[in-house]
């Protein structure tokens, strides 16, 4: 398909129609490849994102990309920086959180250097929110555990006066909650995960990477099941990543209560369109309750729990 601009919709073997900044968790000959430079780094401005549309900047200069600004950014803050802040970068405990998983995974919803800056800046911002608050952290579903660390580091969590529970089956998706079935869109797309997340090696890892945090617990289970084994009676900061309608709504069933006012919950697929069987989920259950989720640009969805 030829590439009109930047934000050309594309479309997937099924027809469903795709932007060029939607998430392909996974190779697929049905993706065209964006043309070179068009997404160079998630820093630039929006004047950057017009480079190939033809049109105009605010200034009214063309926009095009640069020689600098098609340099990959090989460190946290060795980025052009234009018009966009990206202050969080400044913060050192964050940089080097974000160098230590840089690579870890095909993060790839931005197709740059920095594929989940923002979305771990969420979460860093929910969890120091919650620092101030009584009760726990929680995390379910935790994968290679890069989340929880950036988030940990940031909040230097080992000299805080809570704990963080980390739940995740470690051994795939759970029958009894997951089926091909929440992936409808992408047929393939279950199975190929499902392989991932039972990476034998991925556990361990896990477990090695916060051995020295005491107040930090890694718990292998079946979200929700475990929760009535383990779970906090009072939660500060929530973050939810099951990849899994069912899941994660038993878990909100067990957990919103615990949530204390002021909390922030997390929900990290809510605006991708693979995942939309979750957000329709979830914005029924916050529905019921008088909430009504926020959608951010890095695909993830928000709530504040009210007092």
């Amino acid at each position: 398909m030829p590439y009109r601009n930047c934000l050309s919709i594309i479309r997937d073997a099924a027809g469903v129609p795709r932007s060029l900044w939607g998430y392909q968790p996974w190779p697929s000959p049905a993706f065209s490849t964006p043309r070179p430079g068009c997404v160079v780094c998630a820093r630039h401005s929006r004047r950057r994102k017009l480079a190939w549309s033809g049109q105009r900047s605010s200034t009214g200069s063309s926009a095009s990309c640069s020689p600098r600004t098609t340099t990959a950014c090989s460190g946290a803050t060795a980025c052009c920086r234009s018009t966009r802040a990206w202050g969080f970068f400044d913060d050192p405990r964050f940089a080097a959180a974000y160098r230590e998983i840089a690579g870890s995974h095909r993060y790839d919803q931005y197709a740059s250097p920095h594929t989940v800056a923002w979305r771990l800046h969420i979460l860093v911002w929910a969890a120091r929110n919650g620092l101030a608050l009584d009760g726990d952290f929680v995390e379910c579903g935790v994968f290679k555990g890069d989340f929880a660390w950036v988030v940990a580091q940031a909040t230097d969590f080992v000299r805080q006066p809570k704990t963080f529970y980390l739940y995740d089956t470690f051994d795939g998706f759970a029958p009894a909650y997951s089926t091909a079935d929440d992936f409808a869109d992408a047929p393939g797309f279950f199975d190929f995960a499902d392989r991932i997340y039972r990476d034998p090696a991925i556990y361990p890892e896990v477990v090695r990477r916060f051995s020295d945090c005491a107040n930090i617990r890694v718990i292998r289970g079946v979200v929700p099941d475990i929760l009535s084994d383990v779970a906090p009676e009072q939660i500060a900061f929530l973050h939810i990543d099951l990849n899994s309608p069912a899941a994660e709504i038993a878990a909100l069933e067990i957990l919103f209560d615990r949530v204390v006012p002021g909390g922030v919950i997390v929900f990290d697929d809510y605006g991708w369109h693979l995942f939309r069987k979750q957000k329709e989920a979830e914005d029924a259950f916050m529905a019921a309750r008088g909430y009504h989720i926020l959608e951010l640009p890095t695909g993830q969805g928000m709530v504040i729990k009210r007092p």
